[in-house]
């Protein structure tokens, strides 16, 4: 089990507003966090020790807590998407707003 402060930021937003996973980002581009705003920065993009991830420049306004219910409210399923529920029977579910 992780604990809540373990867990990296591994999404933001990029410069045309568009939220990208940390696979995405690269040094020579401006990031700001989905959540709070504030700048980020890719760290430990090549690195095979520390986890990739964003870091805030200024960490005050935001948790890791914030982040996991963001990406599970906002990106876990999206418009669109289709998925199966099985119970009794089988209900199928089109996500729509």
């Amino acid at each position: 089990m992780f604990k809540i402060n373990e867990v990296k930021l591994w999404f933001a937003r990029n410069q045309k507003d568009e939220i990208i996973t940390i696979n995405e980002a690269n040094k020579n581009n401006e990031y700001h966090c989905a959540l709070c705003g504030s700048q980020v920065i890719p760290k430990a993009l090549e690195s095979i020790q520390v986890q990739p991830h964003f870091a805030h420049i200024d960490a005050s306004k935001c948790t890791s807590e914030h982040m996991i219910h963001w990406w599970f409210k906002n990106k876990l399923l999206e418009i669109g998407e289709e998925f199966l529920v099985k119970r009794m029977k089988h209900i199928h579910i089109k996500l729509k707003i």
